[in-house]
């Protein structure tokens, strides 16, 4: 169990049920690595206490944003391609293709196609917060837990933060993964 800022709550890390009781609220997590996010959001930042639609799942027109912390949105959204095409004769143009080529060229191009897409998503988000009054608000886009850690815990923290090695690890295991 991972004890977030409110002595009441505890969070499951087993996440058979992705909802943990907060207060007299559920919260609900779409993803374990969201999960992941804010539990190390609390516990490396003293300011941040998971609040849906204050500073997690922030409702913007008909879209939601993961995270806001301080002037700053965040979205964790790994480019995961099964899930980014849109079209599936395109899907499955490219996965029928992409087998054929040869290991090193294909992990060059399925990370060219991974680079475009984040890029995309990027600016779909950024075009988001600027449409909803929010074009002065910072915007970090991360894939991943090293990015996060980087990206996010590196700048919000006020907490002494352990080696990377020593996050990534939490992280995982926070999601939920054996580590």
């Amino acid at each position: 169990m991972i004890q977030l800022s409110n002595p009441l709550s505890t969070l499951d890390t087993s996440f058979a049920d992705t909802a943990r009781r907060f207060k007299d609220n559920i919260i609900k997590f779409d993803s374990r690595s969201e999960y992941a996010c804010c539990a190390l959001l609390e516990k490396y930042c003293s300011f941040f206490e998971t609040t849906p639609g204050v500073n997690f799942q922030i409702q913007l027109g008909s879209r939601r944003v993961d995270f806001k912390i301080k002037d700053t949105f965040v979205e964790f959204h790994p480019t995961k391609l099964l899930f980014e095409f849109k079209n599936q004769d395109a899907w499955n143009l490219w996965k029928e293709n992409i087998r054929r080529v040869e290991k090193h060229p294909r992990e060059n191009l399925q990370e060219a196609i991974r680079k475009e897409l984040a890029t995309r998503y990027f600016r779909s988000r950024r075009l988001l917060l600027d449409a909803t009054g929010h074009d002065k608000s910072n915007l970090i886009v991360v894939q991943d837990e090293n990015e996060f850690i980087k990206k996010v815990l590196a700048r919000f923290a006020d907490k002494p933060l352990p080696r990377d090695r020593e996050l990534t690890r939490e992280f995982r295991q926070a999601r939920g993964e054996a580590s």
